[in-house]
Order: C-alpha cells, then structure tokens, then sequence
C-alpha cells in the first residue's frame, strides 16, 4: 500500500500476536486522534473502545479502511457487519458504514471518494446487499451521498434540552455574528434558564435546527399509563437472558431491525459510560433501557442507547429514569429515538438520516429499507 492510498488496513502483515497487537493499538490511537481532528469533540478513548475495538465482530484487518500520507493516518472509514432481521424471522447480512473522517489539511484531494468506493467494494464483495450509514443534514459527507443517489429516510430523533442555558450558548455561537456573540449567548442562556418554560425551550430547539417546529405546542403531563405497578432498578447481568427475550418479542413487532442478542446487550451495558436499569414487575423484568453519555467537550450528551418494553407502563418509567439519571450525570441534553414524541418537553429534531445504496440489483432489500416499518435506536446508529 502506497502512502497515497486508501485500503483495507493490514495490521498484522505476518507477524507474530504481540507485534500484531501492538501495531493495531498504533492505528486505533492513530484513528482515535483523526476523528477527534475532523470532528471536535468526537469522543474519549471509552467512547473509541465502544465503538471499534470492542464493537461485536469487529476485525481490524478486514473493516477498517484508511487513507495514509507520508504514513500517516489522514483518512479512515470502518464496516460495521450487522445482521438485519426481516419480519421476525429471517435475517442478511449487511453492512453499515460509519466513522468517516478525512484531516482538515487533506480534504478536497478526493480521499473521502476513494474511501466510500473501496469500502463500499468490499461490502459487495462480501455479499452486502445494500450499504447502509447515518448522517446529518448540512455535513459535507451527507450532500456527497446524496450526489451519488443514496436514498434516506428521516430518524426520529427527541432531544430534551436539560441545560438550556448551555445549548443557548452554543447554537448562539455557531449562528450569531462574531462581533459580541460571547455576550449575547451568555444573556440568552441566562433568560433560557430562568424564564422559559421546557416545551418553550423544545419549540425553539426545533425551530433553531430544523427550521420548523414539528408539532403543536402541548403542556400535557405524561404520567405511566394504567395502574400497573412497575420499579426500576439498576442492570445486572444475570438480567441478560430476560433483556434478550424482550428484544426477541419487540423485534417480531417491525418489519425491519438489527439484531439484537447477548453479544450485543453485554456490549452495550459494558460502555464505561454507560448505566443500565430494567423494569420490574411483580418479580418479572418487563423492560430494559441503557443510557450512554458522551462528553464533547463542550456539551455533555446522554443518548438512550435502547429501550426495549412489554408495557407502557414499563416505557414510561424507563424514560422517566433516563432523564433523571442524565442530569445526575450532568448532561445537557438527552436524545431518544422513536416514533412518538415522549413529552412536550422533548424537541423532534429532522437532522439525522439513514442513508443506503444498493449492491445488489436483485434483492428487494432496498425497497424494503424506504418502505418498511424499520426499528432504529441510538446503539445502530455507527
């Protein structure tokens, strides 16, 4: 591999487990530090472990792809191997691609293409019907994308400002003129936080990042529904075979959804920052949730990882706990994504795309993918 080019990284070349190991621990730290380049603020080295090294059947040597200069690591995208399940019952095989990131000095030199076609070769190649990413609207990658007729499909992405004086700030700097920003964000942030009520906060997030407020305004309470009895205590791995039943019973509810099994609840639950509950009733575990937070330096993010319910009861206890448990641990903001509205508190934010391509001209998948009732939580977004 020259220094100019892009490929599926080698790190082993041969060499016996220690050298190996050692020389995937440089392109890990190597990546690591690209993504934090491209991305201010990407995430700690928890956050890397979760998302790479200890991803399920991730192989360095077959699903990271990078773009070296003078041997340096200026450009990467890895392969995440998923299985989607199909009604239920059957499931592909198919891969999501994620982790795009090219160095600001090497950007317009046609690395990010000959990142996406090789990775997307090797997808083909290994039987991929479909290639599958998630984006955001306004970044360079999704209009790329696009340009290349990649279908999309809307998330539905809730985000419940916690710190409202904090995303103030921030949106204030990226859109308000340079001149006196600083003081105006700090003044609005004060006025967010004192005088504005939660749904008004929700309505102008929407409003400041979609460009439309998504629904009408309601002040409604939320209390669980019915009279059923539900606790919610912390994970602990022996709930594991329950939490799977409940994914098995969930997943046979959609058309479409990535699988979900031991492996993947154990990986999830294991994020160093990340807190676990389930859902009880009477003895019976009816509901799991896991609360992943991400530090970007600037903001402190709280994702729901996952919410998996047998009752609206367990639901809305599991949510009522996630944003009780991200502000103590001092998020400003946490985000679900499902298809309802949790509270009037929540922003419904239209940023977030799944995106994929056909690599098969044969299957249907593609259709069904645009179509289809289609379960995608905040863990399948890579």
């Amino acid at each position: 591999m020259s220094d100019t080019d892009s490929t599926g990284t080698r790190t082993g070349d041969g060499e016996d487990g220690g050298a190996t190991t050692a020389r995937r621990a440089d392109v890990h730290d190597a990546v690591h530090d690209l993504l934090n380049t491209a991305f201010e603020g990407w995430g700690d080295r928890a956050y890397f472990r979760f998302k790479y090294t200890d991803f399920p059947s991730y192989d360095p040597d077959e699903h990271l792809f990078l773009a070296r200069r003078d041997g340096e690591v200026v450009g990467a995208r890895r392969a995440f191997v998923k299985d989607l399940v199909i009604e239920g019952a059957t499931s592909r095989t198919v891969h999501v691609h994620g982790g795009a990131a090219v160095h600001p000095d090497y950007r317009r030199q046609g690395l990010f293409t000959d990142l996406v076609r090789e990775s997307r070769d090797y997808s083909r190649e290994h039987g991929s019907p479909v290639v599958v990413t998630f984006n955001r609207r306004g970044k360079v990658s999704t209009a790329a994308h696009m340009e290349r007729d990649w279908a999309y499909r809307t998330l539905p992405l809730y985000v419940r400002p916690l710190s409202p004086a904090t995303l103030v700030e921030e949106h204030a700097n990226t859109v308000l003129p340079r001149y006196g920003r600083d003081r105006l964000a700090t003044v609005a942030g004060l006025v967010a936080d004192r005088f504005f009520p939660d749904w008004g906060v929700a309505r102008a997030t929407e409003l400041a990042t979609s460009g439309t407020v998504t629904r009408p305004i309601a002040s409604d309470g939320h209390d669980p529904p019915g009279d059923e009895a539900v606790s919610v205590r912390p994970y602990e791995s022996a709930d594991c075979r329950a939490v799977v039943a409940l994914f098995d019973s969930e997943l046979r509810q959609f058309d479409l959804a990535f699988a979900r099994d031991r492996a993947h609840v154990e990986h999830m639950t294991g994020y160093d920052h990340a807190t676990s509950a389930v859902a009880v009733n009477e003895g019976e575990v009816v509901g799991f949730a896991c609360l992943g937070v991400i530090d970007r330096g600037e903001q402190v993010e709280a994702r729901v990882f996952d919410l998996v319910h047998a009752t609206p009861a367990a639901e809305a206890s599991l949510l009522t706990w996630a944003e009780a448990t991200a502000r103590r641990r001092g998020a400003d903001a946490i985000s679900v994504l499902r298809d309802d509205r949790p509270g009037p508190e929540w922003a419904g934010l239209r940023t977030d795309l799944v995106m994929w391509d056909r690599l098969d001209d044969e299957s249907d998948l593609g259709d069904r993918l645009a179509n289809d009732d289609w379960r995608i939580t905040a863990y399948d977004v890579l």
